[in-house]
């Protein structure tokens, strides 16, 4: 639980959601909403499952934030031309289909792009990038961490969980200081020990 000097920071922070909620102008929960829902149930879960949803929810919340990072998307003209240039290729036709899938990504916002702006700005920090490039496209595609417990995979999970307060914070405009995150990887370690003293 938060302690009773921090109730002025879980006012601002709840405040600011509230103000991000009515700027959606819709009845149905928003994307940070739908984003909070995800995390909560998945905590619930194994430690691969509540890993994985952090980093699709961050992934999500990388998303949210890419309209305001002034990031460059390859030129449409250049796409389509490359496009043209894919399906006249007579090459296995597999490979071909797979290639033009590939190409429609180029369409969008980068993510790393995105990422190197947050760590810039001082968002992020470079290891939380790490962590996030390093299990992401393992349990995305589906591969199985061997030993949930495994001390550098717990640290890549508390990494992921800091991560995501960080970016959630920037959404809202929240500018203040998380006191609580404070002693988070103590927090954390004493939690493997199955103690816990926030």
């Amino acid at each position: 639980p938060a302690r009773p000097w921090y109730w002025a920071e879980c006012w601002e922070l709840f405040t600011l959601y509230l103000a991000k909620c009515e700027e959606t102008q819709q009845f149905e929960s928003t994307d940070l909403t739908r984003v909070f829902q995800e995390i909560i149930l998945a905590s619930t879960g194994t430690v691969q499952a509540f890993v994985l949803s952090l980093a699709l929810c961050i992934e999500n919340l990388i998303g949210q934030l890419s309209d305001g990072l002034d990031l460059e998307v390859a030129d449409v003209a250049q796409i389509k031309e490359l496009r043209q240039y894919v399906q006249q290729w007579q090459g296995d036709e597999a490979v071909k289909s797979r290639a033009l899938g590939l190409l429609s990504m180029l369409g969008t916002k980068s993510t790393s792009a995105a990422l190197n702006k947050l760590e810039s700005d001082g968002t992020i920090e470079a290891q939380h990038i790490k962590a996030w490039k390093k299990i992401r496209p393992i349990l995305a595609h589906g591969g199985i961490i061997k030993d949930p417990f495994d001390p550098i995979f717990w640290q890549s999970r508390n990494l992921l969980i800091d991560m995501t307060y960080k970016l959630i914070y920037r959404l809202i405009g929240y500018h203040g200081t998380a006191h609580w995150l404070d002693k988070f990887a103590q927090h954390f370690d004493d939690e493997e020990k199955g103690e816990t003293k926030l």
